[in-house]
């Protein structure tokens, strides 16, 4: 049986938070989870948030901390910058005092990035399967906070290729996937994307069937590498 405590709207209020944490002792919860409002009303915001990130409780995001993110940004309603109906929260971020940074963890491209666009730090591990940055080892990242920010760790793990390339022979997968197989194990061979093949096919060969000898000619041309987007030409040496 899992045991939860479930927190809310603690807004800043140090001396309840304590109060209900000392209570807890008497209990032995699995995980405590917060529902939201860590932050706002209350005096304290910076101290109460502070123990909910050190002890990496899980937190629903509640309307008190999208004032505090989305405040002075293109998404909040003119009305929130109204000094008489929004002074609390108005001077809880003026005392804010944590460095938090608004991030996005992402995946999708198979490639490793770190990277800042305004407000916003965005991070994807890169892939720890099928990585596309022509480096032939599993990618994934460690990612640490405190008041600083977020510094992430990039790491490359070599795995065994020759399993991969064993198991799709076997296993049928070349001969009953044909020639759009073909592409997918060289994906995995170059660490490169190969479907850009399909645009060469419409260009240069738009009345050929598509044939393991077409896809052979595709990547014994000099420009198959330009059919791939420009993200995906790094580490090039």
């Amino acid at each position: 049986m899992t045991k939860l405590a479930i927190l809310s709207d603690i807004h800043g209020n140090l001396p309840a938070l304590e109060a209900v944490l000392s209570d807890l002792k008497n209990f032995a919860v699995d995980q405590i989870v917060v529902a939201g409002d860590v932050i706002n009303f209350g005096p304290f915001s910076n101290q109460t948030t502070e123990i909910v990130i050190k002890n990496n409780w899980p937190v629903i995001r509640g309307n008190n901390e999208y004032f505090l993110l989305d405040s002075n940004t293109p998404r909040a309603p003119a009305e929130w910058s109204d000094p008489i109906l929004f002074a609390p929260t108005l001077w809880t971020i003026q005392h804010f005092d944590l460095h938090l940074k608004s991030i996005i963890i992402c995946g999708h491209t198979h490639l490793p990035m770190d990277r800042k666009s305004g407000r916003w730090q965005i991070f994807n591990p890169g892939s720890v399967g099928v990585p596309l940055d022509g480096i032939l080892s599993a990618s994934y990242m460690i990612l640490e906070g405190d008041k600083q920010g977020w510094r992430p760790t990039f790491r490359r793990i070599p795995f065994n290729y020759d399993a991969i390339y064993a198991e799709f022979e076997e296993s049928g997968f070349n001969k009953g996937c044909g020639p759009i197989g073909r592409l997918v194990v060289e994906l995995y061979k170059r660490a490169r994307p190969t479907f850009g093949f399909l645009k060469w096919w419409e260009i240069h060969r738009p009345n050929s069937n598509l044939t393991f000898e077409l896809v052979d000619e595709f990547f014994k041309t000099d420009d198959w590498w330009n059919f791939m987007q420009p993200a995906y030409h790094v580490n090039l040496e």
